[in-house]
């Protein structure tokens, strides 16, 4: 009763077997090797957070902030995003609202668990989308921790986050203030979204390169107020192992992202194929050699949450556009290594769902076109949809403020929401042979009993309350 009564936002527990910890990474941008074009000079690192599993023990250190500092900037930021009027965020970033005080509930800067001597943890890379953060989605990230999954959560500087700080020599900081765009479609929007993208793609680059530096031993420097832990030897950064993920805006990076990587040194065969390829300027080229050609596959598993696809759609990226996600290639059917969820909110809106369809395609141009049906199919990507939720509820924004999610946006059951895509994201990585430990079901919430096999929730036909699937073809 006094929980309910208690008026700071706070997250329930994870409901993995194992503990969690946290920590706060920014690397500077010249510790990092890379040949890629850079698109924006100002941008001296990289910031994410990591979420991972953690020795058990009885002294919690449940002091990490979810909302970042300087919290006076971070809340005048939300409220701008929000469009408040400047008075209104002003007088919020001045006085303790309660949201100052809500922390995670992972131990802070906590050593990695050991895995064994030749153990190595699987690794998801999430891209934000618009307004979010490095922390905004840490219930799914440190749920999936919990079970086993080492979940790295970068911070864009491309001014999609509300706000942005990066550490500088000498104490100083430079800020990244949000960018407000219109919405519509139009050539200069695009552009303008393209310029976001080239930022994002190569920052996903760079902080797979120093995940990997950090993997074989390397000692990068951290300006993070943090004494984050040691990962040396213990991630499996080994070919298609790790899971790329992103919500909207960053649903979309992930997409482009994969494709840019894995389609860059494909040739047009057709004239039409030859046409759009010739206008197609590349908004991020891996570097000759680089890892990611090695760990991008079409077993590379990809997580697509309310994917934004208005991005995808300039002249830029028209050609990679009409290209398959990796899954599709090589011998016999394509791989059950893609999941997308929808919340109702995308679901409902005809273009998003139809575009969502289109790039879950073989052949996403021919898809738009037609709109239509051409079957069914048993392999492939996999799309469901969860009704009575809003975009917001595949954030942490759904948990936090279950009340006014529920009030203005009408979404139900926020906790159960995210449960649910965690356990799709689970069996999605099982069924792939990367193993993760099982997570408590919600009517054994207070018990022992976990799911260690959940097949029901990936099948087309499944029968679980506030999970639909939608076919593709």
């Amino acid at each position: 009763m006094f929980s309910s009564l208690n008026p700071v936002p706070s997250f329930p527990r994870y409901r993995g077997p194992l503990s969690v910890g946290t920590s706060e990474y920014e690397i500077p941008i010249s510790d990092i090797s890379s040949t890629s074009k850079v698109p924006d000079h100002t941008i001296s690192t990289i910031k994410f957070r990591i979420f991972y599993p953690t020795p058990s023990t009885q002294d919690e250190d449940f002091s990490a902030s979810w909302l970042p500092e300087p919290q006076k900037e971070w809340v005048q930021a939300y409220c701008d995003f929000l469009n408040a009027p400047p008075k209104i965020a002003s007088f919020f970033s001045h006085i303790p609202i309660p949201l100052k005080y809500t922390t995670l509930p992972a131990n802070r800067d906590a050593s990695l668990l050991s895995k064994g001597s030749s153990g190595r943890w699987p690794v998801l890379i999430f891209s934000h989308g618009l307004g979010g953060s490095c922390n905004a989605y840490s219930h799914l990230l440190g749920s999936l921790a919990s079970c086993g999954v080492v979940c790295i959560a970068p911070e864009h500087r491309d001014q999609s986050a509300p706000v942005s700080l990066i550490r500088q020599g000498g104490g100083s900081t430079k800020v990244v203030r949000y960018k407000k765009m219109s919405h519509d479609p139009s050539p200069e929007v695009l552009s303008q979204r393209n310029e976001q993208l080239r930022v994002r793609l190569w920052e996903l680059e760079l902080l797979y390169t120093a995940l990997s530096n950090l993997n074989n031993g390397e000692n990068l420097r951290n300006l993070a107020d943090t004494t984050a832990p040691s990962v040396s030897r213990k991630l499996d950064l080994g070919p298609s192992k790790v899971a790329w993920a992103g919500h909207s805006f960053g649903a979309a990076t992930v997409v482009q992202f994969v494709k840019s990587v894995f389609w860059h040194q494909a040739v047009p065969k057709t004239a039409s194929e030859r046409r759009s390829r010739s206008m197609f300027q590349s908004l991020y080229t891996p570097a000759k050699n680089s890892p990611l050609e090695e760990q991008i596959t079409p077993q590379s598993p990809i997580v697509l949450l309310d994917l934004w696809t208005m991005p995808l759609g300039g002249d830029e990226t028209l050609w990679l556009w009409g290209k398959p996600l990796p899954c599709y290639t090589g011998d016999g059917q394509p791989k059950n290594n893609v999941l997308a969820i929808m919340s109702e909110q995308f679901y409902n809106w005809t273009t998003i769902l139809e575009r969502m369809k289109a790039v879950l395609s073989k052949n996403p141009a021919e898809q738009e076109r037609s709109r239509g049906s051409s079957g069914t199919k048993s392999h492939g990507p996999r799309l469901f949809y969860s009704p009575n939720t809003a975009h917001l509820s595949q954030s942490d924004f759904g948990v936090l403020f279950p009340w006014a999610t529920k009030k203005w946006l009408r979404a139900e059951e926020p906790e159960r929401t995210l449960l649910l895509n965690t356990r799709a994201i689970l069996q999605l990585l099982r069924e792939n042979q990367i193993s993760v430990a099982g997570i408590k079901m919600e009517e054994n919430a207070e018990g022992d009993e976990v799911t260690l096999n959940d097949e029901l929730i990936l099948a087309e036909h499944g029968n679980i309350q506030g999970w639909v699937p939608v076919p593709i073809d």
